[in-house]
């Protein structure tokens, strides 16, 4: 069951490669996805840069599209109730991946002091686990109810153009961020000044080269058209990382079960032809659960060392 979602706006715009600056009319189409939340026939298309192989949402909506999308997306809570109660049945594992996974990703466990930065802080989730673990904690978040809800921690900022107070962090997080942004390594690039002499930026975001997104293909629950601009896979990410001149110290494929439901959930929702093939990959689906998915892409970021440091460690 989706939400209405007949009168947003779909104009769309052909953005560059948000990785190398290719030109987006010359990438090549590979996969096109429906909302996931609402009933709209618009489609979108997941482009590979043929100069780079970046993925990105190409055509994708224009800034004053994508933020009605943006402001109808807010009402989702109310709605969800309302929906689940009709159908809990086909609605709840939506509604429990939305509700949690945002958060479900291991990156406070890569924390080793604070102060911490989470950009795109929500409803304090993650500052709540950082202040437990005696860390400093702050967050920016761009909606401001969500910001209310934070009770303090967190400040209303856009998060396309905050710049942090410079080498004051030990780490700056962005769970679940990144692949909103139209210019994901520019934002790397302005929040890379704020980290201190050893910190580190920490990055989760879907992987693309995960094995579900092969086998629900447009279904995948990852590609969150048309919220989700840039699709990352560790190549990409590394990629990104260094233009920012930051390096990926270390990165890991986590996932849960609750994504092979939520992309099975997309898959009989708008294509009732795949229900015999889904029925026979159930088998294959909780063996993929059991060994953690590698559905999700969570990068811990350092700047780059000068040119020459190596050497002069060694001597």
């Amino acid at each position: 069951m989706a939400l209405p979602g007949a009168n947003l706006p779909t104009v769309t715009v052909t953005p560059p490669c948000p990785c190398c600056g290719g030109p987006g009319n010359d990438a090549r189409p590979i996969s096109n996805a429906r909302p996931q939340l609402f009933r709209s026939a618009c489609t979108f298309t997941v482009s590979r840069c043929r100069g780079c192989g970046a993925l990105f949402t190409s055509p994708r909506l224009s800034d004053e599209g994508l933020r009605a999308w943006y402001d109808a997306l807010q009402a989702l809570p109310q709605t969800t109730e309302t929906l689940q109660r009709a159908d809990s049945k086909s609605v709840s594992p939506l509604v429990r991946f939305l509700r949690c996974s945002e958060r479900a990703t291991p990156v406070a466990r890569w924390m080793r002091g604070g102060p911490v930065l989470d950009l795109g802080c929500g409803q304090e989730q993650l500052l709540s686990e950082v202040a437990s673990q005696g860390f400093e904690a702050e967050g920016v978040e761009w909606d401001a109810a969500a910001v209310v809800i934070a009770r303090g921690r967190g400040e209303q900022a856009d998060l396309r153009t905050f710049e942090p107070s410079p080498a004051r962090y030990q780490h700056i997080v962005l769970s679940n961020v990144l692949e909103h942004l139209p210019d994901p390594a520019g934002q790397l690039q302005r929040i890379a000044p704020g980290l201190g002499a050893v910190g580190t930026v920490l990055v989760a975001v879907p992987n693309a080269a995960s094995a579900l997104r092969f086998v629900f293909g447009r279904h995948w629950v990852g590609w969150d058209v048309p919220f989700h601009l840039t699709h990352f896979t560790p190549a990409s990410m590394r990629a990104m990382a260094s233009l920012a001149g930051l390096c990926a110290a270390r990165t890991r494929t986590p996932g849960t079960a609750e994504e092979i439901r939520t992309s099975l959930n997309n898959a009989l929702a708008t294509d009732r032809r795949m229900l015999a093939r889904r029925v026979a990959f159930f088998p294959i689906a909780r063996a993929l659960g059991a060994l953690r998915l590698r559905s999700a892409l969570v990068a811990e970021l350092e700047p780059t060392p000068p040119s020459g440091a190596e050497d002069e460690g060694r001597l």
